[in-house]
């Protein structure tokens, strides 16, 4: 996959500094990074190279630089901005390098539209599907611990597409909009969604999720279609390994998503009306045809954690520890696939 190439010219040397080191550290590989701390070694690189996105201090962008056709010139402004860069989107200066990494990424997805084609890597996405008609089983516990096991030697992007999730305000990250905010986006088809939700993206011990939904009205309302052109997106243009599905009961076209998945594994209790739950759900595919769904059925019976004070222990636990030593085992055949 042919990376777009970011120049960041400023003349601040500690901020282009932490700017680098806070894009290698959070793992982003959708931008080649050049960094430049003046105009001249800045001006003879885009002389000789393609530069695509230029984020340059407005006191240093010179008229050549200007000529040299550089597909975005973003304007990294301490202030004000004079009004002979009118034209030209400003991002602010004094923020979290990871703020402007988003704004950048939205900046430039709005004006890049590429053949999803171009960025097919061809290694092929593992789709994990975690799903239980069981309510209180440790579903998303699983799903969580999962991702975060297998995003020690590979990609991980981990959805939940849950009415409720209840992980708003309990997942780490500065939030850069929603599971909705994404389709929304793909709705209006007016940029390239790699750079959309590359810029959308927050990591939880080396996986990376993108916020659950907030309005579950909203989530009511995404078509089959549409989820299911969502994940050919991922797949197709972005360079996951593993894409993580933790389904709650209110998607629309559930059956259709499952048929996405390599695997998919649920939850279950071995209590008369957890087992009566699943045998209704099984029964229920068999009527409609969809058998095909319960041969990538895995059942696994997840523990409880324990000794988990607050939302960041509890976190901590489902990557490190007994508990993701447990999910490790129940997910042989999946935690082995990986490491391969």
């Amino acid at each position: 996959m042919e990376r777009a190439t970011l120049a960041l010219c400023d003349w601040e040397s500690r901020f282009v500094r932490n700017f680098l080191d806070h894009y290698t550290v959070k793992g982003r590989d959708v931008f080649d990074i050049k960094v430049f701390t003046d105009e001249e070694r800045c001006l003879s690189y885009a002389r000789e190279h393609r530069i695509d996105v230029l984020l340059i201090s407005d006191s240093l962008l010179s008229e050549e630089m200007e000529s040299l056709g550089i597909e975005k010139i973003i304007i990294l402004s301490e202030g004000s901005v004079s009004r002979k860069f009118s034209d030209y989107p400003v991002i602010y200066k004094y923020q979290s390098s990871e703020r402007i990494i988003t704004q950048v990424l939205d900046i430039y997805a709005d004006c890049v539209r590429e053949d999803m084609g171009t960025y097919c890597t061809g290694r092929g996405l593992r789709i994990i599907g975690v799903y239980s008609p069981v309510r209180r089983v440790g579903k998303t516990s699983l799903a969580l611990s999962l991702g975060q096991l297998l995003a020690k030697d590979k990609k991980v992007l981990y959805l939940n597409m849950e009415e409720y999730s209840g992980l708003n305000g309990i997942l780490e990250g500065n939030y850069k909009g929603d599971l909705l905010d994404a389709i929304f986006y793909q709705r209006q088809k007016s940029g390239n969604m790699r750079y959309k939700i590359s810029g959308m993206t927050c990591r939880l011990n080396g996986m990376e999720y993108i916020y659950p939904a907030l309005y579950s009205e909203d989530l009511k309302s995404v078509t089959a279609s549409e989820w299911l052109e969502f994940i050919s997106t991922i797949e197709e243009q972005t360079d996951y390994s593993v894409l993580i599905l933790d389904m709650g009961d209110t998607v629309e076209g559930l059956s259709a998503i499952m048929e996405k998945c390599s695997v998919i594994y649920m939850p279950e209790r071995h209590d008369f009306f957890s087992q009566g739950k699943i045998m209704q759900f099984e029964e229920y595919m068999r009527n409609t045809q969809k058998d095909w769904v319960l041969d990538k059925v895995i059942k696994v019976e997840v523990p409880e954690i324990m000794g988990a004070g607050n939302a960041q222990d509890y976190l901590n636990a489902l990557g490190n520890g007994s508990f993701a030593g447990s999910i490790r085992g129940l997910c042989v055949e999946e935690y082995c696939n990986a490491y391969v």
